[in-house]
């Protein structure tokens, strides 16, 4: 029932008490399998509520800005049906009390292995070790990440944390190890599809992301710190287009790329296997040697072109002569017509930059040694290609051109050496990340 490319619920088979839903009883259905008592939620054939949007001014046109305050103002929704007694059946917590009461020692053994008086014993544990004056942390690593069913084990822990009071307390919480110093930073930074920077979803074709107005209508959550969102927006938006970024033109909303769908590794190879892209910058990973390796093989066969940047000549560098496929004799080197380029990279301690810890603090690391030979930073070599496509633009007249003419790009280092190298400043762009310009 849950979409998660648009982070939606479908109403029609999941829904809050007094939602009105299109069909009565499919939720009637899913109400019984949840064992809860049915709630009336409307007439039968009455449809689930639109999207917010923007809801209009005196004058019937859209709420305009900035300021977003009465934007922000219009998408706060009437107060929750609240019990502080935690006794209404349809509360949160017994709901959850209800499917979770399945799931007793005996269970846990049956499934597990584990005997049920570890569980129990791990169990109190636990709550001995939960309250006023002691907190409990869960530290998982990829046997979570990577489990079938690692999502819902996931969400399990900060559930039972919440209910624990052992969130936002010192020494609480659930923290994430990573094999890698940097992967918080893929969200942090970001360097992920979905989003940009500030862990703001990534304007996609999938919403109703038209305007900015419909963007900040649709993600805005308009209580608490998210509802300086519009304001992060526009800072963002300025920090990319600097000037050029103006009220008349939405800050350069337009120019703006959108997602089409999942850009993920495994539907990107899908995609790439199935012929629909025709190159791929390769940075910092191996899919080669992945899970799927022969699909992301079979993929790789498909491009046009291939960069791979990586301090080795790696599995993915040198699959269209090493691959398994090819040694078996099954596929000819001849007739792969990936042309691949392999440029080699710094190792961490050859660059200026930052990694971020399992607690998501950014944390500044100064260069300890020169790279040998041709080596160069991931930055040199994005900060160099960003140069090259805006010269390649200048002189476009074609307007889907004009967010490339009008981006600023301009990381020019402080020390004359790295500027000589071509080395773009990773302090100008930390600043930019953090909204210090704009």
């Amino acid at each position: 029932p849950f979409n998660g490319l648009i982070n939606q619920y479908d109403g029609a088979s999941w829904q809050y008490a007094r939602t009105k839903v299109g069909a009565q009883g499919e939720a009637a259905a899913a109400t019984a399998r949840s064992g809860e008592t049915i709630v009336s939620t409307g007439p039968a054939g009455t449809k689930a509520p639109p999207t917010p949007a923007a809801a209009p001014a005196a004058g019937g046109k859209p709420l305009q800005g900035p300021p977003f305050e009465p934007l922000v103002a219009s998408l706060v929704r009437p107060p929750v049906q609240r019990d502080e007694t935690l006794q209404n059946p349809r509360t949160v917590f017994q709901i959850v009390k209800r499917h979770f009461a399945r799931y007793t020692p005996e269970m846990v053994e049956k499934t597990t292995g584990c005997p049920k008086e570890m569980f129990v014993k791990v169990a109190e544990t636990i709550l001995a070790n939960s309250g006023a004056d002691r907190t409990t942390s869960f530290a998982y690593a990829v046997a979570w990440t990577q489990h079938t069913y690692g999502v819902q084990i996931i969400g399990a822990c900060a559930l039972l944390q919440l209910l624990l009071g052992n969130i936002g307390r010192p020494g609480a919480g659930v923290m994430a190890l990573r094999g890698h110093a940097s992967i918080q930073g893929s969200t942090d930074v970001p360097t992920l599809y979905h989003s940009i920077q500030g862990y703001m979803s990534a304007p996609t074709a999938l919403k109703k992301h038209d305007t900015l107005q419909d963007y900040l209508a649709g993600e805005t959550l308009p209580t608490g710190y998210w509802a300086n969102m519009p304001k992060f927006v526009v800072s963002y938006l300025k920090s990319v287009y600097g000037d050029a970024a103006t009220k008349e033109n939405q800050f350069g909303w337009d120019w703006h790329p959108k997602i089409l769908g999942d850009h993920s590794h495994m539907a990107m190879f899908v995609a790439m296997n199935a012929g629909k892209v025709k190159g791929m910058f390769c940075v910092g990973q191996n899919p080669a040697t992945s899970l799927n390796a022969k699909l992301d093989r079979s993929a790789l066969r498909k491009l046009e072109w291939l960069v791979v940047k990586d301090n080795w000549l790696t599995e993915t560098a040198t699959f269209w002569k090493n691959a398994p496929e090819v040694k078996k004799g099954e596929v000819k080197t001849a007739n792969i017509k990936t042309e691949v380029f392999y440029l080699p990279a710094t190792q961490v301690a050859e660059v200026d930059g930052t990694f971020t810890n399992t607690q998501r603090l950014l944390q500044f690391h100064h260069k300890a040694a020169e790279a040998p030979g041709d080596c160069r930073s991931d930055t040199w070599f994005y900060y160099d290609l960003g140069k090259r496509l805006k010269k390649l633009y200048a002189q476009s007249t074609a307007s889907r051109d004009e967010g490339f003419k009008h981006l600023v790009w301009d990381y020019e280092h402080e020390n004359e050496n790295e500027r000589k190298k071509g080395e773009p400043s990773v302090l100008k762009v930390l600043k930019e990340l953090n909204g210090f310009f704009t």
